[in-house]
């Protein structure tokens, strides 16, 4: 099991009604704040895992619902998001060396659950379900793809994976720019077409047409934003791109999941402008025992599109949790 250690300092924020907070201590020092939310009659113990950019405020609503269908939620913010340790000086770069390390601070994650379910069993129990979007569904699918961590989940909900970006430019051209500056040192500097965090961009109707039909929703994430721009997160880096390249051909390989296992529920959205969905059903195909469900009206943000293809959602990941009973 891997070292859960938590640093001893306040946690801002997460203005919800966590019954625990605190800091992880990651390999490099690195501090990832997480919260865990209770639920009265605990049946089960659900991880969530947030999308680039994303923070654990943004999905109260799937925190309480989680909480409703009687799981303990734990969430946390990856290492350049949200309050958790940013690397570079400047704090909207979104930068990142490798993916093996958000697979290990995944692990340090899964590793205080552990610890929590051993000291309260009643309160962290099984099964143990992960619900990750975008970018956290790819660093779960590399997380299980290692295989030996298998037996500490039992199900995953995949809303919208990140298995393959939509770049706007032939993949082997992106290959080739991010592989040159690269070998230039200029892995920290913003990927072509990327920049320090926009405003405007979170607020409807620029992001409505990429992310969820429900503006209102959008433009309460906007004033967020305004409130605690902390929380603000820019475009990517050279450095990021060029390990989510390298971290996609390792899954899209010949054999890249066929460790996984369990119970695999994969959310795609109809009117996906963000995330490849034909990559995604490639790879969820593979997966020995899965089930995958195209959401017609939702963009990438299923899981905050207007509230009649929310409870569709709802009704698949309900349906799907019965058929495996979990």
């Amino acid at each position: 099991m891997s070292d859960c250690a938590v640093f001893d300092a306040p946690v801002p924020y997460v203005p919800l009604d966590a019954e625990r907070t605190g800091w992880l201590t990651a390999g490099d020092g690195a501090q990832l704040r997480y919260a865990r939310f209770g639920a009265r009659a605990p049946r089960g113990t659900l991880v969530l895992l947030t999308g680039r950019t994303e923070y654990i405020e943004k999905y109260a609503d799937v925190i309480a619902a989680w909480g409703e269908r009687g799981f303990t939620v734990y969430a946390f913010d990856w290492r350049n998001q949200g309050l958790s340790t940013r690397p570079l000086d400047d704090p909207h770069k979104h930068h990142l060396a490798s993916v093996d390390t958000l697979v290990d601070d995944l692990d340090r994650l899964m590793a205080r659950i552990d610890a929590d379910a051993d000291a309260d069993p009643g309160r962290v129990p099984a099964p143990r379900l992960a619900f990750a979007h975008s970018m956290g569904g790819h660093v779960l699918l590399r997380w299980l793809a290692a295989g030996d961590r298998l037996g500490r989940l039992d199900g995953a909900i995949l809303s919208a994976p990140m298995v393959d970006i939509r770049y706007g430019l032939p993949k082997g051209l992106v290959r080739a720019i991010v592989g040159v500056a690269g070998r230039l040192g200029l892995g920290a500097r913003y990927a072509p077409g990327q920049g320090p965090a926009d405003p405007q961009a979170r607020r409807a109707p620029r992001a409505a047409a990429v992310l969820t039909h429900d503006t209102a929703d959008l433009d309460a994430e906007a004033a967020f934003l305004d409130a605690h721009p902390a929380y603000a997160l820019g475009g990517v880096t050279i450095g990021w791109l060029r390990a989510v390249l390298a971290s996609t051909d390792r899954l899209m390989a010949p054999g890249g999941v066929s460790a996984i296992h369990l119970p695999v529920l994969g959310l795609l959205g109809a009117e996906e402008r963000v995330v490849d969905n034909r990559a995604a059903e490639r790879l969820i195909r593979r997966l020995a025992d899965h089930r995958l469900v195209t959401m017609a009206g939702a963009r990438h943000e299923i899981w905050r599109e207007l509230p009649p293809v929310r409870a569709r959602m709802w009704a698949a990941i309900d349906a799907f949790l019965s058929d495996r009973a979990l």
